[in-house]
Protein backbone atom coordinates (compact mmCIF):
# COMPACT_ATOMS: atom_id res chain seq x y z
CA UNK A 1 0.00 0.00 0.00
CA UNK A 2 2.69 2.55 1.00
CA UNK A 3 5.94 2.41 -0.99
CA UNK A 4 9.09 4.81 -0.36
CA UNK A 5 11.91 5.01 -2.45
CA UNK A 6 15.42 5.87 -2.12
CA UNK A 7 14.00 8.46 0.16
CA UNK A 8 16.18 11.53 1.70
CA UNK A 9 14.76 14.34 3.36
CA UNK A 10 16.55 17.90 4.64
CA UNK A 11 15.15 20.69 6.32
CA UNK A 12 16.12 23.99 5.08
CA UNK A 13 17.22 24.82 7.91
CA UNK A 14 20.25 22.24 7.89
CA UNK A 15 21.33 19.77 10.48
CA UNK A 16 19.00 17.08 10.03
CA UNK A 17 18.40 14.44 7.43
CA UNK A 18 16.40 11.28 6.90
CA UNK A 19 17.56 8.84 4.92
CA UNK A 20 14.32 5.94 4.83
CA UNK A 21 15.92 4.13 1.99
CA UNK A 22 13.13 1.48 1.07
CA UNK A 23 10.37 1.31 2.97
CA UNK A 24 7.23 -1.20 2.53
CA UNK A 25 3.87 -0.89 4.21
CA UNK A 26 1.03 -4.05 2.98
CA UNK A 27 -2.52 -3.28 3.07
CA UNK A 28 -3.39 -4.28 6.24
CA UNK A 29 -0.37 -4.53 8.20
CA UNK A 30 0.25 -2.72 11.52
CA UNK A 31 3.70 -1.02 11.80
CA UNK A 32 5.70 0.38 15.02
CA UNK A 33 8.17 3.45 14.42
CA UNK A 34 10.08 3.43 17.29
CA UNK A 35 13.04 5.84 17.83
CA UNK A 36 14.82 7.78 20.51
CA UNK A 37 13.68 11.27 20.43
CA UNK A 38 14.58 13.65 17.47
CA UNK A 39 15.83 10.87 15.61
CA UNK A 40 13.17 11.49 12.56
CA UNK A 41 10.32 8.97 13.23
CA UNK A 42 7.53 12.00 13.17
CA UNK A 43 9.55 13.36 9.55
CA UNK A 44 9.06 9.50 8.70
CA UNK A 45 5.49 9.52 9.13
CA UNK A 46 4.70 13.39 8.12
CA UNK A 47 6.50 11.71 4.77
CA UNK A 48 4.07 9.38 4.46
CA UNK A 49 1.48 11.40 5.04
CA UNK A 50 2.18 14.19 2.12
CA UNK A 51 2.56 16.79 4.76
CA UNK A 52 6.29 17.23 3.54
CA UNK A 53 7.88 16.34 0.38
CA UNK A 54 11.07 14.43 0.08
CA UNK A 55 14.19 16.43 -0.75
CA UNK A 56 15.07 13.14 -3.12
CA UNK A 57 12.99 9.67 -4.18
CA UNK A 58 9.40 9.42 -4.16
CA UNK A 59 6.06 8.38 -1.95
CA UNK A 60 3.48 6.42 -2.93
CA UNK A 61 0.27 5.58 -1.34
CA UNK A 62 -1.74 2.48 -3.82
CA UNK A 63 0.43 3.56 -6.62
CA UNK A 64 0.18 7.04 -6.38
CA UNK A 65 2.58 9.40 -6.48
CA UNK A 66 1.91 11.40 -3.15
CA UNK A 67 5.06 13.51 -3.01
CA UNK A 68 4.60 14.55 -6.90
CA UNK A 69 1.01 16.16 -5.66
CA UNK A 70 0.38 19.97 -5.19
CA UNK A 71 -0.54 21.31 -1.78
CA UNK A 72 -3.84 21.21 -1.91
CA UNK A 73 -4.03 17.89 -3.69
CA UNK A 74 -1.98 16.30 -0.90
CA UNK A 75 -4.20 17.75 1.78
CA UNK A 76 -7.11 16.67 -0.24
CA UNK A 77 -5.50 13.04 -0.31
CA UNK A 78 -5.46 13.34 3.60
CA UNK A 79 -8.56 14.18 4.04
CA UNK A 80 -10.17 11.35 1.88
CA UNK A 81 -7.62 8.42 2.17
CA UNK A 82 -6.23 8.75 5.66
CA UNK A 83 -7.11 8.87 9.54
CA UNK A 84 -4.27 10.75 11.57
CA UNK A 85 -3.92 10.08 15.30
CA UNK A 86 -1.85 13.26 16.90
CA UNK A 87 0.21 13.07 19.89
CA UNK A 88 -1.65 16.51 21.14
CA UNK A 89 -5.21 15.02 20.08
CA UNK A 90 -5.67 18.40 18.15
CA UNK A 91 -9.99 18.20 19.28
CA UNK A 92 -12.11 21.33 18.72
CA UNK A 93 -12.56 22.29 22.51
CA UNK A 94 -16.30 24.08 21.77
CA UNK A 95 -17.31 21.20 20.22
CA UNK A 96 -18.86 18.17 21.18
CA UNK A 97 -17.52 14.78 20.97
CA UNK A 98 -20.01 13.83 18.35
CA UNK A 99 -18.58 16.80 16.27
CA UNK A 100 -15.76 16.58 16.88
CA UNK A 101 -15.79 12.77 15.68
CA UNK A 102 -17.52 14.13 12.30
CA UNK A 103 -15.55 17.31 11.62
CA UNK A 104 -13.52 15.42 8.86
CA UNK A 105 -17.08 15.44 7.48
CA UNK A 106 -17.18 19.41 7.68
CA UNK A 107 -13.44 19.76 5.95
CA UNK A 108 -13.83 17.59 3.21
CA UNK A 109 -16.04 18.34 0.35
CA UNK A 110 -16.08 15.24 -1.10
CA UNK A 111 -17.36 13.05 1.75
CA UNK A 112 -21.14 13.73 2.55
CA UNK A 113 -22.19 13.89 6.18
CA UNK A 114 -25.63 12.01 6.10
CA UNK A 115 -27.21 10.20 8.75
CA UNK A 116 -25.11 7.32 7.86
CA UNK A 117 -22.07 8.88 8.73
CA UNK A 118 -23.95 10.19 12.16
CA UNK A 119 -24.83 6.46 12.66
CA UNK A 120 -21.40 5.71 12.55
CA UNK A 121 -20.11 8.10 14.90
CA UNK A 122 -22.33 7.19 17.23
CA UNK A 123 -21.20 3.72 16.43
CA UNK A 124 -17.78 3.92 17.41
CA UNK A 125 -18.09 6.37 20.21
CA UNK A 126 -20.08 3.57 21.77
CA UNK A 127 -17.47 0.92 20.70
CA UNK A 128 -14.60 3.20 23.44
CA UNK A 129 -17.41 3.95 25.75
CA UNK A 130 -18.35 7.18 25.44
CA UNK A 131 -21.97 7.06 24.44
CA UNK A 132 -22.83 9.44 27.90
CA UNK A 133 -20.56 11.84 26.89
CA UNK A 134 -21.24 12.33 22.79
CA UNK A 135 -23.23 15.73 23.54
CA UNK A 136 -20.60 17.02 26.12
CA UNK A 137 -18.06 19.32 24.77
CA UNK A 138 -14.34 17.73 24.77
CA UNK A 139 -13.31 20.41 26.57
CA UNK A 140 -14.75 18.73 30.11
CA UNK A 141 -13.64 15.47 28.89
CA UNK A 142 -10.29 13.41 30.48
CA UNK A 143 -7.06 12.73 28.70
CA UNK A 144 -7.94 9.40 28.31
CA UNK A 145 -11.54 10.18 26.51
CA UNK A 146 -10.30 12.91 24.65
CA UNK A 147 -7.96 10.34 23.10
CA UNK A 148 -10.56 7.78 22.19
CA UNK A 149 -12.44 10.47 20.60
CA UNK A 150 -9.58 11.16 18.53
CA UNK A 151 -9.31 7.87 17.64
CA UNK A 152 -12.74 8.05 16.84
CA UNK A 153 -11.87 10.85 14.65
CA UNK A 154 -9.38 9.03 12.71
CA UNK A 155 -11.40 6.17 11.84
CA UNK A 156 -14.71 7.62 11.01
CA UNK A 157 -14.44 7.94 7.19
CA UNK A 158 -13.14 5.16 6.73
CA UNK A 159 -9.80 5.59 5.97
CA UNK A 160 -7.45 2.92 3.83
CA UNK A 161 -4.54 4.22 6.38
CA UNK A 162 -4.30 5.48 10.04
CA UNK A 163 -1.27 7.22 11.07
CA UNK A 164 -0.58 7.62 14.63
CA UNK A 165 2.12 9.94 15.77
CA UNK A 166 2.44 8.71 19.87
CA UNK A 167 -0.74 9.00 20.71
CA UNK A 168 -0.65 7.30 24.15
CA UNK A 169 2.71 9.80 24.93
CA UNK A 170 0.04 11.64 27.68
CA UNK A 171 -1.06 8.26 29.12
CA UNK A 172 -0.58 5.97 31.93
CA UNK A 173 0.42 2.82 30.99
CA UNK A 174 -3.13 0.58 32.14
CA UNK A 175 -4.97 3.84 30.01
CA UNK A 176 -1.49 3.58 27.19
CA UNK A 177 -2.29 -0.45 26.60
CA UNK A 178 -5.96 -0.15 26.48
CA UNK A 179 -5.85 2.97 24.05
CA UNK A 180 -3.78 0.91 21.46
CA UNK A 181 -5.85 -2.18 21.79
CA UNK A 182 -9.15 -0.60 21.06
CA UNK A 183 -7.42 1.30 18.19
CA UNK A 184 -6.27 -1.99 16.80
CA UNK A 185 -9.34 -3.50 17.56
CA UNK A 186 -11.10 -0.82 15.13
CA UNK A 187 -8.41 -0.88 12.51
CA UNK A 188 -8.14 -4.84 12.26
CA UNK A 189 -12.30 -4.27 11.37
CA UNK A 190 -11.74 -2.36 9.24
CA UNK A 191 -8.97 -3.72 7.42
CA UNK A 192 -7.10 -0.63 6.97
CA UNK A 193 -3.52 0.03 7.51
CA UNK A 194 -1.83 1.04 10.40
CA UNK A 195 1.41 3.19 11.03
CA UNK A 196 2.20 4.04 14.64
CA UNK A 197 5.01 6.10 16.03
CA UNK A 198 5.91 4.94 19.90
CA UNK A 199 8.47 4.78 22.67
CA UNK A 200 6.94 2.34 24.98
CA UNK A 201 8.78 -1.25 23.96
CA UNK A 202 5.50 -3.19 26.07
CA UNK A 203 3.50 -1.95 23.11
CA UNK A 204 5.79 -3.68 20.35
CA UNK A 205 4.15 -7.21 20.39
CA UNK A 206 0.51 -5.57 19.22
CA UNK A 207 1.93 -4.99 16.11
CA UNK A 208 3.15 -7.22 12.70
CA UNK A 209 6.39 -5.29 12.46
CA UNK A 210 8.80 -2.77 13.85
CA UNK A 211 10.53 -0.59 12.29
CA UNK A 212 13.47 1.34 14.01
CA UNK A 213 14.35 4.91 12.86
CA UNK A 214 17.96 6.19 14.55
CA UNK A 215 19.85 9.05 14.11
CA UNK A 216 18.09 9.84 10.98
CA UNK A 217 18.72 6.17 9.44
CA UNK A 218 15.34 3.78 8.79
CA UNK A 219 15.54 0.23 9.12
CA UNK A 220 13.27 -2.76 8.86
CA UNK A 221 11.73 -1.10 6.04
CA UNK A 222 10.45 -3.89 3.88
CA UNK A 223 8.54 -6.96 5.28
Amino acid sequence: MIELNDITFAYEAGGFTLNAGALSIAQGEKVAVVGPSGSGKTTLLHLIAGILVPTRGKVSLDGQVVSSLSDKARRRLRLSRMGLVFQGIELVDYLSAKENVLLPYRLNRGISLDDKAKQRAEQLLQRVGLSEVAGRAVSGLSQGERQRVGICRALIAEPGLILADEPTASLDEASSASAVDLLIQLVEDSGSTLVMLTHDKVLLPRFDRVVMVDRGAVSGGVS
